[in-house]
């Protein structure tokens, strides 16, 4: 039984060669560098790592080679996405039989996707009662993660106290980008195994002070080490925290809407990682010197600030 750490969780972007296939050397780069940055854990098969357009078997695969990468040293949590469901059915079935697939992998943590789970028009019982079907068939960890795509279903107090009260879940993705929101979740699950993670890099610290946990998002693909710094040192009194939030949220901005593939360039150009700026999700990515240079500009102010060298 895994307790997940506090800290910042790269969301992995998903590596392909030039033809658009998964390159696995270059996974094996990108997740490599991800530890030497001191990451609590690897959220692989998310939004960020084209989930959508990967098939089971890649999603699989992604999910397998970050336990592999990380060969025991930190956690790895993965999505799990049911395949085949017409709309309007039912996808309860085919999500347990995708944690099964997925738990396979070796994964500490199953994710499960709040908007695939039921439709805008269901109300929150009809979450709660396949949430308790999926613990009742796995043995599995599970997470949740409020993916924005297809629609975004943050998750409602009851929906809370039941992960809080399992003992099954421990990860949850906070997309609700409310400060409030991440506060109760925070307080809902107190004293449980269930961890609160962020995706907006400029309420980190508030999330911390709440009771959340750390961060899962965007720029913490790029500067993982700089946002696991953040959160270990959101309680300390000093100008460096506010000075550095305010840093990660322009850089999150930044990355603007070439996501994922401007991440990608990010961590070849400016850190020597090598991964091409190949996606499938933004495959007529706009990186041009003028959408990258702000980029690049951005990680010279922070080297030349010396903070590019903290992490956690």
């Amino acid at each position: 039984m895994t307790n997940l750490g506090n800290g910042a969780w790269p969301v992995v972007p998903a590596a392909f060669t030039n033809a658009g296939e998964p390159d696995r050397d270059a996974q094996r780069a990108v997740n490599e560098w991800y530890l030497s940055k001191g990451v609590p854990g690897l959220f692989a098969v998310s939004l960020s790592g084209e989930m959508y357009q990967l098939n089971e078997t890649e999603r699989l695969a992604q999910a397998r080679w970050a336990v592999e990468d990380a060969a025991g040293r930190i956690p790895v949590v993965a999505g799990a996405l049911p395949e085949g469901v017409a709309d309007g059915d039912d996808p309860t079935v085919a999500t347990i039989d995708a944690i099964q697939r997925t738990a396979e992998t070796g994964v500490t943590s199953v994710v499960l996707i709040s908007s695939l789970l039921v439709t805008p028009e269901d109300g929150d019982e009809v979450l709660t009662e396949r949430l308790h079907r999926i613990i009742d068939a796995t043995t599995v960890d599970l997470g949740l993660y409020e993916c924005p795509i297809p629609y975004k279903r943050v998750l409602a107090d009851e929906h809370l106290r039941l992960m809080a009260s399992s003992d099954r879940f421990t990860f949850v993705k906070d997309t609700s980008h409310d400060v409030a929101v991440l506060a109760r979740k925070a307080e809902l699950t107190r004293g449980s195994r269930v961890r609160v993670y962020n995706a907006q890099a400029h309420s980190v610290v508030q999330s911390v002070h709440d009771g959340g946990h750390g961060f899962s998002g965007w720029v913490g693909n790029i500067l993982p080490g700089l946002m696991g710094w953040l959160v270990e040192h959101a309680h300390d009194d000093d100008p460096q925290v506010l000075r550095v939030q305010r840093a990660l949220s322009v850089a999150e901005a930044a990355l603007g809407s070439n996501y994922p593939s401007s991440a990608k360039w990010t961590l070849r150009e400016c850190f020597g990682v090598p991964i091409l700026d190949v996606s499938r999700m933004s495959p007529n990515a706009n990186l041009t010197p003028h959408t990258t240079q702000p980029l690049r500009d951005l990680i010279a102010l922070l080297a030349e600030a010396d903070l590019l060298e903290l992490q956690p």
